[in-house]
């Protein structure tokens, strides 16, 4: 019986300190060996226009509930946490200055996490006054189509936006990239009209809105193969045109439908009488202008290009050696600048308010391909 006693008492014993440990593991579960709530995985800011929008990711099932704070804790913001997931608080009525927000994270206990912090500068309407937005180094008209030449994108630029109106009047925009170092146009419209351009900025890197700068218009459009002056001949028609192998050419026109094409081994290419024309120019800053193609600068060899006031060839004649031409050309188009003033021949005699020829010839032995278009007549710049 007194074993039976002593056995009762030992089992007694354990059942009581087993009770106790069972006991203390709870209570070190939940309060004593863990005495931090689980943390946030991460918090992105996202800076606004007197707001900020804090992005944070939650992958703990045992948050419950979020604070902020900011303003040395005087001021917070609680948000609920349903289950693991993004989720966004907003902050608004902030002044634009530089913050620091610090976020703590809550279980069922109301247990206390760790702190994560966070910085972001704060903007508004005065900020985004100062922002600029790309610009362009210089935009180039060309029979229709346009070359906008881009500057260095600015800081955190999205993308610049070009408002401009097409050959049939219709408003058009073409978005350019920042990578994009120059743009092209294949539609422009009238280029004295100009075109509008925009730039979408990120006020910050991690904004959460874009902004647009003020809309910008351009129209100190430099017209390369268009300037300003007096159409002598657009190359439309034969009528009055002679030459070896002439024909109108309809598939590779400089500009407008048509072009004057030359093809063989024969010396007069192109030549035609015109009644008396006013270039309204001096020697001195007088240019002639012309779309060129040829197939093999080579193919040059000797000749020249003369235009005179006496109805044919070496009569008040101005002319430039085929020497001449062919150092200003490649092959393919190429669009000739021909300054009255650095010829090959300018005789003293010749009247530049009625010029009435045209010829272009050279020598060769070899068939070759030349055309011409749009023959005018300008001021030069320089």
């Amino acid at each position: 019986m007194k074993y039976i006693k002593n056995m009762n008492m030992y089992m007694l014993a354990y059942i009581i300190v087993g009770l106790t440990t069972a006991t203390s593991c709870i209570r070190i579960e939940h309060v004593e060996d863990v005495p931090y709530a689980a943390k946030i995985d991460d918090v992105l800011p996202h800076a606004g226009n007197r707001k900020v929008d804090l992005e944070i990711f939650i992958s703990s099932v045992q948050i419950e509930m979020v604070r902020v704070y900011w303003d040395n804790r005087q001021r917070v913001k609680e948000l609920s946490i349903d289950n693991p997931g993004t989720y966004i608080i907003t902050i608004d009525g902030l002044e634009a200055m530089p913050y620091e927000f610090t976020l703590y994270s809550y279980d069922k206990f109301r247990r206390e996490s760790l702190p994560v912090k966070t910085s972001v500068t704060v903007y508004d309407d005065a900020f985004l006054e100062t922002l600029y937005g790309r610009v362009p180094k210089n935009a180039i008209y060309n029979f229709g189509n346009l070359r906008i030449n881009w500057r260095e994108p600015v800081p955190n630029e999205v993308k610049t936006v070009v408002t401009y109106t097409n050959k049939d009047g219709n408003t058009k925009t073409r978005d350019v990239l920042t990578t994009d170092e120059f743009t092209v146009i294949e539609d422009f419209g009238d280029y004295t009209q100009g075109f509008i351009f925009s730039s979408l900025l990120l006020p910050e890197a991690t904004s959460l809105e874009f902004y647009e700068t003020g809309k910008l218009l351009m129209t100190s459009i430099f017209n390369d193969l268009a300037k300003p002056g007096l159409m002598w001949d657009s190359c439309e028609s034969l009528d009055g045109w002679t030459g070896d192998g002439l024909t109108l050419d309809g598939d590779d026109p400089r500009e407008g439908s048509f072009c004057l094409m030359s093809v063989g081994g024969g010396t007069v290419r192109f030549e035609k009488v015109f009644p008396p024309f006013d270039t309204k120019l001096s020697k001195e800053k007088g240019c002639l202008a012309l779309s060129f193609y040829i197939d093999d600068v080579a193919s040059l060899g000797s000749g020249q290009l003369e235009i005179t006031s006496g109805g044919k060839s070496d009569i008040q004649e101005i002319h430039w050696d085929a020497s001449r031409i062919a150092s200003m050309c490649h092959n393919g188009w190429n669009e000739l600048e021909l300054k009255l003033s650095e010829n090959d021949q300018f005789d003293g005699t010749v009247n530049l308010s009625a010029i009435n020829y045209f010829r272009l010839y050279n020598f060769v032995n070899k068939s070759a391909v030349f055309k011409i278009d749009r023959i005018r007549f300008y001021e030069s710049e320089e």
